[in-house]
């Protein structure tokens, strides 16, 4: 598989791999929430942001999804565009601005690890 290609598919592994991080935060805090460690407002308020990071990655991986890989030069050339289109629907959407930090280290990371194999 080229480089490119790879590329993508391993970002979106990562990125399924971080809603199922999430996922088990959120089962956490309903976990939490009934053992009397957090009120019914604080479950609320995290169980809100949880979902919207949620739906951010669903969101980027959809837009994994449109990209043709081999319609770009080279691996630097694909990674700065997802990144931009990334930061795009960040600019324009309400997901919470805690999301980007944790896509751009995925971004970063699986460049490193392609270029190695």
């Amino acid at each position: 598989m080229p480089e490119k290609r790879k590329y993508i598919s391993i970002l979106d592994l990562e990125l399924e791999s971080l809603e199922e991080d999430i996922g088990l935060l959120i089962d956490d805090h309903k976990r939490r929430k009934e053992q009397g460690e957090i009120t019914n407002y604080v479950l609320l308020e995290n169980l809100a942001l949880l979902q919207s990071q949620m739906n951010g990655i669903a969101s980027f991986r959809h837009l994994l999804a449109s990209i043709d890989p081999e319609s770009y030069s080279d691996l630097n050339s694909l990674v700065r565009d997802i990144h931009s289109r990334i930061k795009a629907v960040m600019d324009k959407s309400s997901f919470p601005e805690s999301l980007y930090p944790l896509v751009l280290r995925r971004l970063a990371k699986v460049a490193r690890y392609v270029k190695t194999i």
